[in-house]
């Protein structure tokens, strides 16, 4: 044996003691710690299980919402529609009033006239326009002027109903 083994000996052997219970220990952690990793593994098997359940339910959930948000936009595109059909089934009916109403106008105002036919100007204008001091004959509005008006304003009160009836559809969003 070299001699500076021997002199490391001498001094290494008054540590013997404790060197083996450091060892001891060493051990003892060295066990508990695989006995931790295990449990962590356990721990680790319970959170992605756990995990899982989670996307599991999100997956669910999210399912549920869409068909929850397919169903009420078909609702609502059934609502619309039926909006739309009730539109269409009335104006045919409100342009007929509103052509009836013209007509009573028509009786009670005999300065309407009834068109153009065989006129050179439109009525209004006066009857010899090379004439400065001529006066205009009687103010006169066509039948198939107050007619278009008539269509017109009974188109426009059907659009205001109709959008009026469409912001009136609950559209489930709470607003």
């Amino acid at each position: 044996m070299p001699i500076w083994l021997l002199g490391a000996w001498r001094f290494i052997r008054p540590l013997m003691p404790y060197i083996a219970a450091a060892l001891v220990v060493l051990g003892l952690l060295s066990a508990y710690g695989h006995r931790e990793y295990g449990r962590g593994k356990h721990s680790r098997d319970a959170e992605v299980s756990a995990l899982q359940g989670t996307i599991a339910n999100f997956k669910a959930a999210s399912a549920k919402a869409k068909a929850d948000n397919e169903a009420n936009v078909a609702r609502i595109n059934g609502l619309q529609d039926q909006v739309t059909k009730d539109k269409n089934d009335e104006a045919p009916k409100q342009l007929a009033d509103a052509r009836a109403a013209l007509a009573a106008y028509v009786l009670r105002h005999p300065a309407v006239h009834q068109g153009n036919a065989g006129q050179d100007q439109p009525p209004g204008i006066p009857d010899a326009p090379g004439k400065p001091d001529a006066a205009p004959s009687e103010a006169v509005v066509s039948v198939a002027d107050l007619d278009a008006c008539a269509v017109s304003y009974t188109t426009a009160i059907g659009l205001q109903d109709w959008i009026r009836r469409e912001a009136a559809i609950d559209r489930g969003d709470g607003k």
